[in-house]
């Protein structure tokens, strides 16, 4: 069963990038063609700019989607509804009881005003991370919309701001996703205005205000909290976390979709292969630590260059002249689970 507190399809803050490392399992499901049949742009390359350069770097193992949430979503919805599972739109866990043999979960499905008790052998969070319980001392914003560009674009571009990034990434007809980092201190001097952000940012980087000339916002700003330092989260009272909930996501490339997908395949083998929850857990936290770690460590050490003017275009000069560095970048900005890991077990 699925359960989900919104009405598909909703809006929410999203890169839309699907990373090469899930073409092959999107393809297996039946997902990546027809999110190509239905407008998603298929993309080969990024682009890293500062205020004053860029460098280009290839899209490792080929292609990538850029895919706005309403149309995947939407995709995976379908496929899910094949397998037979049940979901529930518009409803809500409000308690759980767990034993030795499971967990029994009280349901608020309140847009049909109707309440169930389920049971169940797992229970899976995948609702996202956490809005902090007590201030933090670093704190960002991810803030997103769609625009529509006069042309289209086949990139995915990221432009390194004052305090904060801006990724560009194109979907569905001449539509782009507009999504960027801001530091709580610059969210606030702007009135909390997520156009002034972007607009004050268009003026630091020419680059940024040239790309965006001549487009026009048609969705209303979103914004979310986005931990700078999250903590990971695998297993907890009985609980089992996947995607941004645990901790697998990359705020700085944009890969918190396709990170999210590989952490519920992950975490199914775990379940399906091992006998119990000590070594589901064991085996979860090592591919985990294996696969994603250094990757996340990496986008912090650029998260924090890329938000000062003199080192991001410090950078971006060293990668244009050191192929060793950027290759470097290619193959850790998406990181790949084997084939062979993933479907090991259950016959395939």
């Amino acid at each position: 069963m699925l359960i989900d507190k919104s009405i598909f399809p909703r809006p929410k803050v999203c890169g839309g990038f699907i990373g090469p490392q899930n073409q092959e399992l999107l393809s297996t499901l039946g997902v990546w063609q027809i999110l190509i049949e239905r407008g998603a742009k298929p993309l080969t390359k990024s682009v890293l700019y500062s205020s004053s350069g860029s460098v280009t770097i290839p899209i490792r193992e080929g292609q990538a989607l850029g895919c706005s949430r309403q149309l995947f979503d939407a995709a995976l919805l379908e496929r899910v509804m094949k397998e037979d599972v049940e979901v529930l739109e518009g409803a809500q866990v409000r308690r759980t009881f767990s034993n030795t043999r499971g967990f029994e979960v009280e349901i608020d499905h309140y847009y049909r005003n109707k309440k169930y008790v389920i049971y169940t052998d797992h229970l899976i969070n995948a609702s996202g991370w956490r809005s902090p319980r007590v201030k933090a001392s670093h704190v960002q914003l991810g803030l997103g919309a769609l625009y529509n560009m006069p042309a289209v674009l086949e990139q995915v571009s990221l432009f390194c701001c004052p305090r904060g990034h801006v990724g560009i990434n194109p979907v569905e007809g001449n539509q782009v996703n507009v999504c960027y980092v801001v530091q709580e201190d610059l969210f606030n001097e702007k009135d909390c205005d997520g156009q002034k952000i972007l607009d004050y940012w268009s003026q630091e980087n020419p680059l940024l205000g040239r790309m965006l000339d001549g487009s026009e916002r048609i969705t209303p700003w979103k914004a979310v909290y986005v931990p700078a330092r999250a903590g990971e989260r695998f297993f907890e009272n009985g609980i089992w976390y996947v995607g941004d909930a645990a901790a697998f996501i990359n705020p700085v490339t944009g890969g918190g979709v396709s990170i999210a997908l590989m952490s519920g395949r992950l975490l199914a083998k775990s379940l399906v292969a091992y006998p119990n929850d000590a070594e589901r857990l064991k085996h979860y936290t090592e591919y985990y630590r294996k696969y994603f770690q250094e990757q996340r460590w990496l986008a912090g050490v650029w998260g924090g260059l890329a938000h000062h003017s003199f080192s991001s275009t410090a950078v971006i000069k060293l990668l244009n002249s050191n192929n060793f560095l950027r290759t470097g970048i290619i193959n850790h900005s998406h990181p790949r689970v084997p084939n062979e890991l993933i479907y090991q077990y259950a016959g395939g």
